[in-house]
């Protein structure tokens, strides 16, 4: 039993590092695009809109929109991560006589009460995600700034 109960408890444990993995690469990817476009933005504001800098619009689209698809693409993998990582829990729990499944669903049951369910419900990766289409949205703009000179 020991060994099943370290085995789980492993593979458990190799799920939710992998899992904050994704979390630390989606993170680092968005502040390096969040610089970088920041960057192209302050030099596109330094010389003014001009018909040239279209090339800096097109720039700020394709990295808004690379961002966005890799930040869903890393919470996709998180997510599986989590789901895995659940299972072996579960299983864990199971051979523990549920004896803690109780604590967790205490601890879920008192974080809902002091939020709002809209709140609770609101998914985080939306505002990653959202966060690179406003650069990528940015872009657009910048863009058609471009084009009208």
């Amino acid at each position: 039993m020991k060994d099943k109960t370290d085995f789980l408890w492993g593979m458990y444990q190799e799920h939710t590092t992998q899992g904050r993995h994704h979390e630390v690469q989606r993170a680092t990817v968005t502040n390096f695009i969040i610089i970088v476009a920041g960057g192209v933005l302050a030099f596109v504001a330094n010389g003014g809109v001009a018909r040239d800098k279209w090339v800096l619009a097109v720039f700020l689209i394709v990295i808004g929109l690379f961002g966005a698809l890799f930040s869903a693409k890393q919470y996709e993998r998180f997510r599986f991560h989590v789901v895995v990582a659940g299972k072996y829990r579960k299983e864990l729990e199971r051979l523990l006589d549920n004896s803690l499944t109780g604590i967790r669903e205490a601890g879920l049951s008192k974080h809902k009460s002091e939020f709002s369910s809209s709140i609770v419900k609101l998914r985080l990766h939306y505002f990653w995600i959202a966060l690179h289409l406003l650069i990528m949205s940015l872009g657009v703009t910048l863009l058609i700034m471009t084009l009208r000179k």
